[in-house]
């Protein structure tokens, strides 16, 4: 039995099935991965490169007041008397600053408290942080520490950096029994005016550490700043000198360059105001997606070649990527791509593997049906051995047939045609004898002409239709005189040139003038045209013989096709060899005929 043709075996394989089933594992994959969160890893990468290179522009009503060095060599060892902080509140309360978010805990009893309580309270706009803790005391389940003096607002600033240390997302409320706890960037954000949604969870970072304009403390409390700077600002209060240790690793700064608390509270602030918090999609989201680019894969394996499958595979690589992106930076959302590019790395190979599997057992029952079966196999079992020692087998004989091919050819174009043209030379014209060897004649170069045909290559140049369409009416010139026909030519020579074979193309005009003067009833008037239209070069020969059936023109182009022959002469050789022309250049031959009305052959080929 034939075997198939390698794209079916590949595409089908066992059937469809097959490939539903791996397109069924690769989706399990995927959710598996999300599941199990394996590639969290790899998502916050993805997350962390998409951030830095998405920077946005900060507020600029947002100011930072930074508890620096220089803050405390002016004014001593930290913690500072809580009378300095109250200092600082009147100045901003001055000057007329919008909301202050104070980023330092007053949880314990102090010195100086009925300063800081009054301080506070004059401003009516300051922000404190509370201390929230799971568990709590005793076997409750929470514990919450509320700041020493009462505040307009008050936020919890619980930190929980993600596995690999960086802190990339916050609760913007925490739940205390029945209690709902803002976090401090939140509380800050709400004294400032309305807010944008709060159901995310991951912060948009607005840029490297430093994005946020920062001015020293001292300075503030020294009144080295203008209070024009300090009016209608959104001022966050916080340490920023590095002995503070209120520093945090994020995805614009890595490990490496460490941002301060405050301007992550800014970041907060900023989200809140404006974009909002980003959230992230659920398991059902993520899954959709990730098997929407394995579809997309999948349609690639089955259509595609493997040049194209590699492209293909790139771009949808970088189309998850794009996408994760784009949703993430315009609409907020954290769709987790890479489980779905986990699996694309791990689905192509896969592919690579089942194709190169197809197409072993394609290579194994072609050599065997080319006769390469009886191939010794190496020692070892090495099948890839085994391959190229059929295949070498196969090429043997396959010089052997190329060679015998080249003697029948040999045979026809000399031993029998020089037998029929000594004939010619020797019996008058007209004569049954020459009639016989003539059509002898004519036989073996239409055989000659069909086997080169399908393998001779095309020598492709610019040839004029109109000129070309004229040589092959004078070659038929003869013919047509025989039989007392008449052919006639119309065809334009503003006709652009075409890009073909002149001697393949001449031969197929010629045989499709030979075929209309045979079959084109008494006296046939044999009509060819020549145009061009929608970049394609048409020729077509029309006869007003008696015709035939529809279902007699689709066996006129087989070989050895003879239909309603009554004519002696010819094996159907002559329309195969049009038809092998035809599709070697890319171009197609049809045939239209009505009985007792005509039939009319076209031959299209592209111009270029």
């Amino acid at each position: 039995m034939r075997a198939r043709p390698l794209a079916r075996l590949i595409a089908g394989g066992a059937g469809w099935f097959e490939w539903v089933l791996l397109f069924a594992a690769a989706v399990a994959l995927a959710g598996g991965l999300l599941a199990a969160r394996l590639t969290d890893p790899l998502d916050a990468l993805i997350h962390d490169a998409i951030v830095r290179a998405t920077p946005h522009s900060p507020d600029p009503r947002l100011l930072i007041v930074g508890i620096d060095d220089a803050s405390i060599r002016a004014l001593g060892r930290w913690p500072w008397s809580r009378s300095v902080h109250a200092q600082l509140i009147d100045r901003l309360s001055d000057a007329g600053a919008k909301a202050v978010g104070y980023d330092v805990l007053f949880v314990e009893p102090g010195e100086s408290d009925a300063a800081l309580a009054g301080a506070v309270s004059r401003s009516g706009k300051v922000a404190l942080p509370l201390l929230l803790a799971r568990p709590g005391d005793n076997g409750a389940a929470f514990r919450v520490t509320r700041p020493v003096v009462a505040a307009a607002s008050a936020g919890h600033v619980v930190v929980r950096p993600d596995g690999d240390g960086v802190f990339r997302r916050i609760a913007p409320v925490e739940t205390a029994g029945a209690e709902s706890l803002p976090h401090l960037g939140l509380a800050t954000a709400l004294l400032a005016g309305p807010v944008s949604q709060t159901a995310g969870v991951l912060i948009p970072y607005a840029g490297p550490p430093g994005v946020y304009p920062t001015v020293s403390f001292a300075a503030v409390l020294h009144g080295e700043v203008p209070p024009e700077l300090l009016r209608d600002r959104i001022v966050l209060v916080g340490a920023t000198a590095a002995g503070l240790g209120d520093r945090f690793a994020t995805p614009v700064g890595g490990t490496r360059d460490l941002m301060a608390g405050v301007e992550v509270q800014a970041s907060i602030v900023d989200a809140l105001r404006h974009s909002g918090l980003r959230s992230v999609a659920g398991f059902a989201a993520c899954l959709a997606f990730a098997g929407c680019a394995l579809a997309l894969l999948w349609a690639g394996f089955m259509f595609a070649g493997p040049r194209e499958n590699l492209v293909f595979a790139a771009l949808i690589f970088a189309g998850v990527s794009g996408i994760a992106a784009l949703v993430l930076v315009q609409g907020g959302v954290w769709i987790r791509p890479a489980a779905a590019l986990v699996t694309l790395v791990v689905m192509f190979p896969l592919w690579g593997w089942r194709r190169l599997a197809a197409a072993s057992r394609f290579l194994d029952a072609e050599l065997d049906r080319l006769g390469g079966s009886d191939a010794p196999r190496p020692a070892g079992g090495d099948r890839l051995a085994h391959q190229i020692a059929l295949l070498d087998a196969a090429s043997d004989r396959m010089d052997m047939l190329r060679r015998q091919r080249e003697e029948t050819l040999a045979f026809l174009s000399h031993d029998l045609r020089s037998p029929a043209a000594a004939i010619l030379g020797l019996v008058p014209e007209g004569d049954r004898i020459a009639g016989h060897a003539r059509r002898l004649l004519r036989l073996a170069d239409q055989f000659v002409q069909g086997l080169r045909a399908e393998e001779a290559p095309l020598i492709i140049e610019p040839v004029e239709l109109a000129a070309l369409l004229d040589e092959a009416a004078d070659q038929c010139w003869e013919a047509a005189q025989r039989v007392g026909g008449r052919v006639t030519v119309e065809a334009s020579w503003d006709i652009p040139e075409i890009s073909t074979d002149r001697q393949f193309m001449a031969r197929a005009v010629v045989n499709l003038i030979d075929n209309a003067l045979k079959y084109g009833g008494e006296q046939p008037h044999v009509e060819v045209r020549g145009w061009s239209s929608n970049g394609r070069a048409l020729v077509t020969v029309a006869d007003r013989g008696p015709g035939m059936s529809p279902d007699h023109c689709a066996a006129l182009f087989r070989r050895f096709e003879r239909v309603g022959a009554s004519r002696p002469d010819g094996v159907g050789l002559g329309l195969a060899l049009v038809s092998t022309f035809a599709r070697r250049q890319e171009g197609e031959v049809s045939c239209v005929s009505r009985e007792r009305v005509g039939t009319l052959f076209e031959l299209s080929i592209p111009l270029l």
